[in-house]
């Protein structure tokens, strides 16, 4: 039996969301589309089948830029290359793609904003969707809503994300203990820092429009937002640090760094929903019901008023975990 040859067409990488790869498989020859093919980090748990037209998605991390990717089918020869080789090609159909813009400049932006969400995400999570919608700060009306800054302080990080809790961190910082453990204002200035390296690319991009339906203005449109409710995040977790500490010693210099830094965040939240709204209309959505991030600015202002009248030792605070029991089983 002769083999063929495969090849891979229409690559492109979405770093923003999720480091989402697709692409469709097609014979070398008759450039037919071939379904059913194998694709999978080798020795790896991360992998896929194509459809029956060719068409794939595969979500890949830079943990994995060194593993290899094996591409294979019966009757064919396979394919096999590093995950780093792959991006390389996609950055070069990115050239091709956005010629008007520096690609490298487009990516190092695209690829912090993309980090954003698996960051904040490991610290505020849910085990089902309905519980964790984190382009609002939102779970299901049934579950919490709208993560307040009380909830902040007791959300229980993802197991294994090695993230330590706002409680425990507070207790540790105040008894001078040490910890191994990412401590919550690590997770902030992380967040800070990837917003920052996204809003640094933009400025040498072209002047967005975000009402425009044209590509590249949407991609930079989605990297901008993305910098805004990141650094949102960050500047409300530093806020729920420091009401934690607040509320054990009294100190009233915690309680005005917390509004501070909440204050702070509202006008994140205002730039965030202001690119937002331009391009998703409030919709109800059956993971967290309805959503209008133009609306929700009165639950961010919400917080600043909580800390504001906060009386310590008032609020029982306790260590909120978020997995269901038979996720736990």
């Amino acid at each position: 039996m002769k083999l063929g040859f495969l090849i891979i067409l229409n690559l492109s990488w979405f770093p923003v969301y999720s480091q989402l790869v697709t692409g469709k498989i097609v014979d070398a020859d008759t450039k037919n589309p071939i379904g059913y093919v194998n694709i999978g980090v080798v020795g790896g748990y991360k992998g896929t089948v194509c459809d029956n037209d060719g068409s794939f998605s595969l979500n890949l991390s830079q943990q994995n830029d060194f593993d290899t990717l094996r591409i294979s089918i019966i009757g064919y020869y396979p394919i096999s290359f590093t995950v780093g080789d792959f991006k390389k090609i996609f950055q070069q159909n990115l050239s091709q793609h956005f010629p008007s813009v520096d690609n490298n400049e487009l990516m190092k932006g695209w690829s912090a904003a993309s980090m954003i969400f698996p960051w904040i995400t490991r610290f505020v999570w849910g085990d089902i969707d309905l519980k964790w919608f984190p382009e609002a700060n939102l779970s299901h009306p049934s579950h919490k809503g709208f993560y307040t800054v009380k909830d902040y302080i007791e959300r229980v990080p993802m197991e294994g994300s090695n993230i330590d809790g706002i409680l425990p961190w507070a207790l540790k910082k105040l008894s001078v203990a040490k910890t191994e453990l990412i401590s919550p204002l690590q997770v902030a200035d992380t967040l800070e820092l990837l917003s920052n390296i996204s809003l640094a690319s933009l400025k040498k991009m072209p002047k967005i429009v975000h009402a425009s339906a044209d590509e590249l203005n949407q991609t930079l449109s989605d990297i901008e937002g993305f910098a805004n409710i990141g650094k949102y995040y960050a500047e409300k977790i530093r806020a729920a640090c420091d009401l934690a500490l607040f509320d054990t010693t009294r100190n009233e210099a915690y309680r005005n760094s917390a509004v501070q830094h909440l204050r702070s965040a509202k006008q994140y939240w205002d730039k965030y929903a202001a690119i937002y709204s331009i391009k998703n209309k409030p919709a109800l959505y059956n993971r967290v019901g309805y959503v209008d991030v133009i609306k929700l600015k009165e639950k961010v202002q919400q917080d600043i008023d909580m800390v504001i009248n906060w009386k310590p030792g008032a609020n029982k605070l306790n260590m909120s975990g978020n997995t269901e029991k038979p996720f736990k089983e």
